[in-house]
């Protein structure tokens, strides 16, 4: 491959490092990062100080103890699999009946699990009932609903409800107001947590808190002490590499939180004051999608959760590009052969690019001789070379950037692409030759352990830096024009460009490395026969 190609396409894959690593959206934190209360073992973050007013009256309230036993409850639908606790009426596990966890031993995917607090965990007017004991006053195949009382004459009602054959659920909140004085009530409530799926590359984690506030989409995967911001909440949830559970709130939430950091953050949100008269109620309802970071089935939710997933700069043509994937795959039924065709398809709408690239290339190894000649008498004279090259390239019709600029014109393609099959839940799980899961590395199990490799092997990469070296073989072409400078730079490119592409794709998802190495193929053969066809036209 051309030195400039080489880096051109190196330096496409730093910037999506860069991007990977350090790229997030732009955000107004309009309410700043609160100083760290003190705990007592539990997330104080999570439960802002919210208000009941009261008077000297209800301080003499006493609730009767009550005698119900700790116990969980299961709601099975076609979707989940769910289970609550009537500590705190909570949402202690989501299991998804679609997928499987990716471990291949065929257990169940937990989409939501408590990580330090519960989902829907609640405080209200200061009063923590994460373990108040809630009785079970309606239970049916769509749902399950609990109350209680708390202190000071409010009863609480969290009533969870399951529509058939729909991807998501409702929390419906009611607080009524038991007292014969009027109560100012708020309240804080814990949104879902997801589960911990290990997969990640390069200890990055993918799991994090995502709020739309004031129509702006904001990220965040730690918080020093409390992180809040108070505005018009669209919706707060969170997310990891494929799976999301979100929250649309009602008009009555104005302050999304985090605490915590890595696998132990926890987001929640806060109401405003509303005031209740003796016997009022006032009535929430939390619309809540739990399902893979899929636009089309968040869409059909009809809860008005766009743009969850988040595919980055390129964003418009990485979704194009999935769904040519899906349409790739609806002919063949399978998604590694589905890769293969998306491959050929891009190669094919690039060609004219690669043509160009070539052909520019080859144009410059032809006047090597001439421009080692200029370099060499014009040693003394930087200027005069310079002006006798550009005589030269004009001379022989060639653009000096005509090798580099069709490869840099890629880079977003290659860029939007890496997003897109990074976070296509398609791939998660899917097989193709020898590959469990196009969603992880290939893994193939060693009888033992080596060192630097360990107990299994990712063939994948190895076959793909194999290959790169013969196209680079191709692309370098008879090596006896060039100086002995310019012969040891390109022996140097054959040697470590495909090293450090194997190092950089070693732990890959499979799929990735699936694409490169189609794509590897393609370029090769495509610079074979354009060699075959310039040095026919120059006979």
């Amino acid at each position: 491959m051309e030195k400039r190609m080489l880096v051109a396409l190196t330096l496409s894959l730093g910037v999506l490092f860069v991007f990977q690593f350090f790229y997030k959206p732009p955000t107004r934190h309009g309410l700043q990062h609160n100083v760290p209360q003190a705990t007592t073992g539990k997330t104080q973050a999570a439960m802002p100080a919210a208000a009941i007013k009261s008077t000297e009256r209800d301080t003499k309230i006493v609730q009767q103890e009550q005698t119900i036993q700790t116990q969980t409850t299961t709601v099975d639908t076609e979707k989940y699999h769910a289970v609550f606790s009537n500590e705190g009426a909570v949402l202690q596990t989501l299991d998804s009946r679609e997928f499987k966890q990716n471990n291949g031993k065929d257990e169940p995917l937990i989409v939501v699990s408590p990580v330090g607090e519960e989902s829907f965990s609640m405080e209200v007017g200061g009063v923590d009932l994460a373990k108040k004991v809630y009785k079970i006053v309606r239970q049916g195949k769509n749902g399950i609903e609990y109350q209680t009382q708390n202190p000071v004459g409010v009863s609480i009602s969290k009533e969870y409800v399951f529509p058939e054959n729909k991807e998501g659920f409702s929390l419906i909140v009611k607080i009524k107001n038991d007292s014969a004085e009027e109560r100012t009530v708020s309240y804080s409530l814990i949104t879902p947590i997801v589960g911990n799926e290990s997969e990640h590359m390069g200890g990055q984690t993918y799991k994090e808190v995502v709020m739309k506030i004031d129509e702006e989409k904001i990220k965040k995967n730690s918080a020093k002490g409390i992180w809040a911001k108070i505005g018009n909440i669209s919706w707060t949830g969170m997310k990891n590499k494929y799976f999301s559970a979100i929250v649309k709130t009602p008009a009555i939430i104005e302050k999304a939180s985090v605490t915590g950091e890595g696998q132990n953050i926890v987001p929640s949100v806060t109401t405003k004051e509303r005031v209740l008269q003796p016997g009022q109620e006032i009535k929430d309802e939390y619309l809540i999608y739990a399902g893979p970071n899929d636009d089309k089935r968040i869409k059909e939710t009809g809860f008005g959760l766009e743009n969850i997933a988040d595919y980055g700069w390129f964003g418009g043509i990485s979704k194009l590009i999935i769904q040519i994937l899906h349409i790739c795959y609806n002919v063949v039924k399978n998604w590694g052969v589905a890769i293969i065709i998306l491959t050929a398809l891009i190669n094919l709408l690039l060609f004219p690019l690669t043509m160009k690239s070539f052909v520019s290339m080859h144009q410059m190894k032809q006047i090597q001789p001439h421009m080692q000649k200029l370099k060499e008498v014009h040693k003394d004279n930087p200027q005069k070379m310079n002006k006798e090259m550009m005589e030269l390239y004009k001379k022989y019709n060639i653009n000096p950037l005509g090798g580099c600029l069709p490869i840099i014109l890629q880079m977003p393609i290659f860029v939007a692409l890496y997003q897109g099959l990074m976070q296509s839940i398609e791939l998660r799980g899917a097989h193709f030759l020898w590959i469990k899961n196009l969603a992880m590395p290939d893994a193939i199990p060693l009888p033992g352990t080596l060192p630097l490799v360990g107990n299994h092997l990712n063939l994948l990469p190895i076959i793909m830096s194999v290959l790169m070296v013969v196209q680079q073989k191709i692309s370098m072409g008879n090596t006896k024009d060039m100086s002995e400078e310019q012969a040891m730079q390109q022996k140097m490119m054959l040697i470590m460009m495909p090293i450090l592409f194997g190092f950089i794709f070693y732990n890959m998802p499979s799929g990735l490395v699936l694409y490169w190495l189609a794509n590897t193929i393609l370029m090769t053969g495509e610079q074979w026969f354009l060699s075959k066809r310039l040095a026919t036209q120059q006979k």
